[in-house]
């Protein structure tokens, strides 16, 4: 990644945009708990070796599933957690 830099800051959070594999990526770290997300756009599909999200989904059946089960719909943003990317849900477990 290169050229990271500070594109806005907000009371929640700071957002950041890098230049990956000739693709814009945008982060935002949430300054309470320091939780860090990548913008799910297409250029995150891009950069994943896809043509766009809808293509991404095509090739990804397991992921589209778990999107639509956990989350309704396409989120606009993923977690990242311990380099892995992980989709925020209101589902707990007992």
């Amino acid at each position: 990644m290169t050229n990271l830099g500070i594109i806005e800051d907000t009371p929640e959070y700071t957002i950041y945009q890098a230049r990956y594999k000739d693709t814009i990526q945008l982060f935002r770290k949430n300054k309470q708990t320091g939780l860090i997300e990548i913008k799910f756009t297409n250029d995150f599909a891009r950069a994943s070796g896809y043509q766009s999200i809808g293509d991404m989904l095509r090739h990804e059946p397991e992921m589209r599933f778990q999107l639509n089960m956990y989350c309704g719909g396409i989120p606009e943003y993923i977690q990242i957690i311990d380099r892995q990317f992980c989709v925020k849900t209101n589902i707990s477990t007992n």
